[in-house]
């Protein structure tokens, strides 16, 4: 299993920060926990649900709540927005004994998350390492994506 944080401390304090950002973001939100495969998956929901549904994934070494603090308020006028915390970063999702770098199948992950909100067919936006994951889940999705918004991909 993947160690997320280098110490108890450090897992304190990045969590303590994440809960900080959440209160600066301005707009209303809930915060839902997901089990997969690969763990619980933590999600930062935004925006009315008769929104078009748009998941949202942040980069390697962020989180939703820094990622999309910004653009949430306008993203959510328009979307149903989930801000997906990506497994293995520091953020509020949990890997178990599942997640292995070298096996971690994101495709079967996203849909895991998908299926279990009921989205059928929804927009998906990433930056960095997020928008790789966009990329790859829509190439490999692509009756299941509208639109894709990929930013800052290599």
């Amino acid at each position: 299993m993947i160690k997320i944080y280098k110490s108890e401390l450090g897992k304190e304090q990045v969590l303590r920060s994440y809960n900080e950002l959440l209160e600066l973001w301005p707009t209303e939100f809930e915060e839902l926990d997901i089990n997969t495969k690969y763990g619980v998956t933590h999600c930062i929901i935004a925006g009315h649900k008769s929104n078009p549904p748009l998941l949202l994934l942040h980069g390697v070494g962020d989180n939703s709540a820094v990622m999309w603090m910004l653009n949430i308020k306008e993203l959510s006028n328009h979307f149903y927005c989930i801000a997906v915390d990506t497994m293995g970063g520091p953020g509020k999702s949990v890997p178990n004994e599942n997640f292995q770098k070298k096996t971690f199948d994101q495709v079967e992950w996203i849909n895991e998350i998908v299926d279990q909100m009921g989205l059928d067919q929804f927009h998906i936006a990433g930056v960095s390492n997020g928008a790789y994951m966009a990329f790859n889940y829509t190439v490999n999705e692509a009756s299941r994506v509208n639109r894709v918004v990929c930013m800052e991909g290599g």
